[in-house]
This record gives structure tokens, sequence and C-alpha cells, in this order.
């Protein structure tokens, strides 16, 4: 839990991918579904999240984070689009 600015979307983004590296998944996808809450028209929340999820076994759900990562990012930031391509095909 954040303390003194709980809602900041991308404190929860970087908390969420420090717990990922440090081998704490089941956290780091607490904290990244939290930085999708508070900040749902930004890219990274959703790319980040799709890519935890996949790596979970949450394929589904998480292709489902990286086209909306796809959609906010236009052609203006090529990272989700090649996020899923780099996961592969949806199961």
């Amino acid at each position: 839990m954040l303390v003194g600015k709980p809602d900041h979307a991308f404190a929860h983004l970087y908390l969420g991918l420090a717990l990922n590296r440090l081998g704490k998944p089941q956290e780091g996808l607490l904290e990244l579904r939290q930085a999708v809450r508070y900040s749902p028209e930004s890219v990274d929340p959703h790319l980040h999240l799709g890519e935890a999820l996949v790596a979970a076994g949450e394929r589904k759900e998480g292709f489902a984070h990286l086209d909306r990562a796809v959609e906010l990012a236009g052609e203006d930031d090529p990272r989700p689009q090649k996020a899923r391509e780099r996961l592969g095909k949806r199961k």
C-alpha cells in the first residue's frame, strides 16, 4: 500500500515492476492493476500489466490489456505492438 498519495498511478506501476523483478509476481500484479485503475488512459500501465498477466499464464486478460495499450499508443509508440508480437499468439 502506498502512503501519502495512494492514487498515484505511476508509483503503483513502478512498485509493481519492482515486485515482479524481486520474484513476487502476485504482489506485482496487484500493484499493476492499481496503476491501471488510477490511470486507465495511460499506455504504460496497460502495457506492463498485460505483459505480467501473460507471464503469469493469464493470456486472455493479458492480451486485452496489450490491445488497450496499442489503442492508446497509436502510431506514436510501437512498444505495445512489439510486446504483442514478442509474446506470441493468444491461446
